[in-house]
Formats: C-alpha cells, sequence, structure tokens
C-alpha cells in the first residue's frame, strides 16, 4: 500500500512515547508498504532529523504551528497559573467562541487542510494513517467527501486524560472553564471517531471504553518496546537511585512529579532508616512555572539525558506514580525491558497483563507508593525477582510481532467495510 502517516508532532526526537510509538510503527510498516510523512512541527522548533525521517519515509513535509504553554502552570497553586493563560491566550480566546475544544482550534491549520485535501485528490494513496485526532482537527468537516480511507489511531483517550487536569487545576477561576472545554472535546472525540473508516487504539481498555461511546468496533495497535536495543549496556546499576522519567509536555507527568514530591517523597525520605535515597527527574518540556517548583522542593530537572537507557540502566527502580492518562506506558514497558523494578499505579498498569507483586508493584496511595520504594531498596533479591519477571513480559511486546498482527486487522477492515460500519452522517453532537 502508498500510505501517507500524518502526525501531530515529528517522529524524531523521541521524546515522549507517542514519538517512540510513531517511529517504530512506521519502521515496520515500510518494510512492506511505502510511505509519506506529513507532519505539524511547533514554530519555536524547526523540523530536524530529516535524513533518518528519510530512511523511513519517501517523502517528508512539515507544516508549522504554534504550541500550547505552561501546563505546570495551570496546575500551580496561586496566582501563577495566570502564566498558562498569558501563554494560550489566542488559543483559549478562539476556543472561547467556538463550539470546538482548545485542542481542535490549536491544531486548525489552513496548510494542513489544503495539504490533506490535495493528498486525497491525487488518487496517490491507498490510506491515510493519522495518530491522534488532532493529526486530523484541519478536515474535521471534510472528512465525509474523502476518498482516500481513513484510519484513525488514537494514542490516548484525550477526553479522560484533560478530564483529570481540569479536576487538578488549582485556580478556581480556571477549573470551569477547564471542565466546560473537556465536554467539548468528548464531543469532539465522538464525531472523529465516526466519521473515519477504521478506529484504533493503543490498548484493549481504551479500546472498550472507544466502542461503547461509538458504536464501532475498535482495532488495538499495541504499544511495543524494543528489547534489543534496550539491553545494549551504556551504563551500570546503583543501589539507591529512584528515577521519574517523563515528558512534561503531557499533563499526565506534569500532575504525577507534583504528586511525587509534595506526597510521595516526604514519606520515602521520613522511612529511610539511613541516609536518603537519590531521586532523579528526567525528561523534556518542562515550563518554567515547573522548574520552579521543582527547584523549591530542592531538585533539579534533568533535561540533557540523549540516550534513555542511561537513565532506565543506572537506576535503582522506576517511580512511576500516574493518576491521569490512558494505554500502555512506555516508560513502564521500558523500564521492564531494561531489567528495572517498577513502582506505578493502576492507571500506570493499564493495558499490561501485569500480576502485581511478580511483574511490578502497584500503590494506590501515597504511603503505599513510598513503602513499595523503601522495600524494594532495602532488598536486592526481591528487585531481582522483579526485574526478571518484568523482562519476560517485555520480550512479549517487540514490535514486528505487533505491528503484523495489526496489519491483518487492518487489511480485514477495509476489504470488509459490512464488519466495520462507520457513518458521513452528521454527528448529532
Amino acid at each position: 500500500m502508498r500510505i501517507l502517516l500524518v502526525c501531530a508532532r515529528p517522529p524524531l526526537p523521541l521524546d515522549s512515547g507517542g514519538q517512540v510509538r510513531v517511529w517504530n510503527v512506521a519502521r515496520q510498516l515500510a518494510r512492506r508498504h511505502r510511505l509519506d510523512l506529513l507532519s505539524f512541527v511547533h514554530e519555536d522548533a524547526p523540523a530536524r532529523h530529516e535524513p533518518e525521517l528519510r530512511a523511513v519515509f519517501e517523502n517528508v513535509a512539515f507544516v508549522p504551528r504554534r504550541r500550547l504553554s505552561s501546563l505546570g502552570a495551570a496546575l500551580a497553586p496561586g496566582a501563577e497559573w495566570l502564566s498558562f493563560v498569558r501563554g494560550n491566550l489566542g488559543s483559549l480566546l478562539r476556543a472561547a467562541v467556538s463550539p470546538r475544544p482548545l485542542l481542535s482550534t490549536a491544531y486548525d491549520s489552513p496548510e494542513m487542510r489544503a495539504r490533506l485535501r490535495e493528498a486525497d485528490r491525487s488518487g496517490g494513496y491507498d490510506l491515510i494513517y493519522a495518530e491522534t485526532y488532532p493529526a486530523l482537527s484541519s478536515v474535521r468537516d471534510d472528512l465525509p467527501a474523502l476518498l482516500t480511507p481513513v484510519l484513525l489511531v488514537e494514542q490516548n483517550v484525550e477526553s479522560l486524560a484533560f478530564g483529570r487536569q481540569a479536576e487538578e487545576a488549582r485556580s478556581p477561576l480556571l477549573r470551569p472553564l477547564m471542565r466546560w472545554d473537556v465536554r467539548k472535546l468528548a464531543r469532539e472525540e465522538l464525531r472523529f471517531w465516526r466519521r473515519v473508516q477504521v478506529l484504533g487504539s493503543p490498548s484493549g481498555v481504551d479500546a472498550t471504553h472507544m466502542e461503547a461511546r461509538s458504536g464501532r468496533p475498535v482495532l488495538v495497535l499495541e504499544n511495543g518496546v524494543d528489547v534489543a536495543w534496550l539491553s545494549q549496556r551504556v551504563a551500570e546499576r546503583r543501589g539507591d537511585e529512584v528515577l521519574f522519567l517523563g515528558s512534561f509536555r503531557y499533563f499526565q507527568n506534569v500532575d504525577a512529579l507534583r504528586w511525587l514530591l509534595e506526597e510521595i517523597w516526604p514519606r520515602v525520605v521520613a522511612r529511610a532508616a539511613g541516609a536518603a535515597p537519590r531521586l532523579r527527574i528526567v525528561g523534556r518540556g518542562a515550563d518554567e512555572a515547573l522548574r520552579r517548583f521543582v527547584r523549591a522542593k530542592g531538585f533539579d530537572v534533568d533535561e540533557g539525558v540523549d540516550d534513555v537507557r542511561e537513565a532506565l540502566q543506572r537506576a535503582t527502580v522506576l517511580l512511576a506514580p500516574l493518576r491521569a492518562g490512558s494505554g500502555t506506558k512506555f516508560k513502564v514497558l521500558e523500564a521492564m525491558a531494561s531489567r528495572l523494578p517498577v513502582v506505578t499505579t493502576p492507571t500506570g498498569a493499564e493495558g499490561l497483563p501485569v500480576e502485581p507483586g511478580r511483574h511490578l508493584l502497584l500503590a494506590d496511595g501515597a504511603q503505599s507508593a513510598a513503602d513499595a520504594v523503601g522495600d524494594l531498596l532495602a532488598s536486592p533479591e526481591r528487585r531481582d525477582r522483579l526485574a526478571r519477571a518484568g523482562r519476560e513480559l517485555a520480550e512479549s511486546y517487540d514490535w514486528t510481532g505487533i505491528v503484523q498482527r495489526f496489519e491483518g486487522q487492518l487489511l480485514l477492515a477495509l476489504a470488509s467495510p459490512a464488519r466495520f460500519p462507520f457513518s458521513h452522517a452528521h454527528s448529532p453532537w
């Protein structure tokens, strides 16, 4: 097939789980199909890595857009939330007068609309494959008229993720506005889900949710892991380092870090028998509000890690206290593939067939998370047992098999539209 992959962000650099996912799926598809790339790119971060991208994609094109800013400020106490408003004022005003949510208006681009229309009219593609609905936001009203079949795979159910962000907003003025935007977002998702030929999700949990809301079957294109690459030794394991890992462009990681520093880490320190363990915070995309918060707690955000293997192989325990989000979490899979014991929440383990106590440790509160971390730091034998079982599970999530299985489902869906019905009719929303 000739496939046009449409993305909200370029697959490279590998700064987030979403980019890891898109890059590895594209590499697998390119073995059997011809791929072109059409991606948004932030105006303040010009597209890079074109030589690597052109090794996978025959043609590469970028559409600039302005990034939303200050997620950390939106969750900050006091008046810091005003920086979120100032940093996104234009997008917020457009969303306020539009029936569409902030996420859609931020990605609505005349240039992207023109490029997608031209790609469709050219007749040169057998499939338009979009990762996340914002990538298609510009052609929402054009979807019924497109001649090329469209596959939409959602990396998250965004209305669920942003719903959590709305509840965690510290400003009583900002919170009701965010709740209203989440309601618009839920309606917007449903419109897209009902208007594409094939709908996909990275986990069975999200697929079930999407099927219940849309009344349509949802294919599962799971998240995977490159076990061979993660196995290449680049650092030595320490015995007292707790790792927090994540892109701070995503609310889920901002919320998790704030919870860790405010409630979990003081409990870890309090129960330490001797010297307190080290906490290393690794990630990119932190805004100034979040950096100030982290510094005030006595830590720094390490944004200089170019090879995630160094962080995963050096740490003693991965702590992923996620309270929001959906889909399978890359950081959990990558840690298990790196033989790094994991402490996370039920949300962090969602979508994985894990057995708590065997593959990882689950915590449903700040004290239970601190206790789990303390127990692992004190017990090399237990860390080793978790590491071996986690690695064995991660090996079953190889990208090659995941993408090949999905291809079979996708070809069946495209060949049998009666089994995968969709409607060009306008949604009642």
